[in-house]
């Protein structure tokens, strides 16, 4: 191959890298700004309640455990998907025979929120990052890879746990 051909290729693949790295950052950014607004619009406590309640279907044999995609179907394969969970809007639902729904939003890393049957997540296989509620936790596989970017959703959730233990009149208007 000739020195000509070789920079071609080579200014091919420094371009191909370069919009690969561009799109995973703007993933990262996306996904922090899905973060903030989920947490700024999501009610905890009736997301969890939900939750379990789908998991206390799974355990009556009434939901068969399994993944349930819901982002990319137009029909949910979740029968009467609730609206607390509608309003997350993952890319699927996870109910495990272990006790605990997760709420994958997809995305480069994978994160989402992980639902416990019980409020103790040591019983659990699966394990949040950070707790939001008892029972609820937020999840990232990349939480304890970047110390920025961890301490970023620690204030996004501190500030969403403030917010939700506010009187409502004094929440921000723009959130409601």
């Amino acid at each position: 191959m000739n020195t000509k051909k070789k920079f071609v290729w080579i200014v091919i693949a420094v371009i191909a890298l370069a919009i690969m790295l561009f799109a995973l950052w703007m993933t990262r950014i996306s996904h922090t700004h899905q973060l903030a607004r989920h947490l700024a619009e999501v009610d905890f406590q009736e997301l969890l309640t939900v939750c379990r309640q789908l998991q206390a279907r799974t355990e009556e044999g009434t939901l068969p455990a399994g993944s349930y995609w819901v982002r990319l179907n137009r029909q949910p394969q979740l029968p009467d998907v609730p609206d607390p969970i509608r309003k997350v809007d993952p890319l699927y639902v996870r109910v495990a025979r272990e006790g605990y729904v997760e709420l994958e939003m997809g995305g480069i890393p994978f994160w989402g929120f992980v639902a416990y049957a019980t409020d103790r997540r040591e019983d659990y296989p699966f394990q949040g990052d950070v707790e939001i509620i008892p029972g609820l936790w937020y999840y990232d596989e990349d939480y304890e890879v970047y110390p920025r970017f961890k301490d970023k959703v620690d204030a996004l959730i501190q500030e969403a746990k403030t917010r939700q233990n506010r009187p409502v009149e004094d929440h921000p208007a723009e959130l409601w």
